[in-house]
């Protein structure tokens, strides 16, 4: 089945508004980390993303990092309003 050219045109959409960081871990350490993230209720993602602001809290630095494309949005819609 072919995905339809709104589909890409979409998901490209959406991938336009992320930027991607890669991270390396010693080999078997992929799957315990996901799993820890499951564990948590949450992504891999989600979980580096809270566990930087976590650590940025703690050191008194300011640093709000959305989780997500929905918060970004409610942001810029937010300011948009003001």
């Amino acid at each position: 089945m072919a995905t339809s050219e709104k589909k890409l045109a979409t998901n490209q959409a959406y991938l336009n508004q992320l930027e991607d960081m890669k991270i390396r871990v010693p080999k078997g350490y992929r799957e315990k980390i996901k799993e820890y993230a499951k564990y948590k209720g949450t992504s891999v993602n989600q979980l580096v993303i809270q566990l930087i602001q976590d650590d940025a809290k703690n050191n008194e630095y300011d640093l709000d990092i959305p989780s997500g494309i929905k918060e970004v949005k409610k942001e810029i819609w937010m300011k948009f309003l003001d």
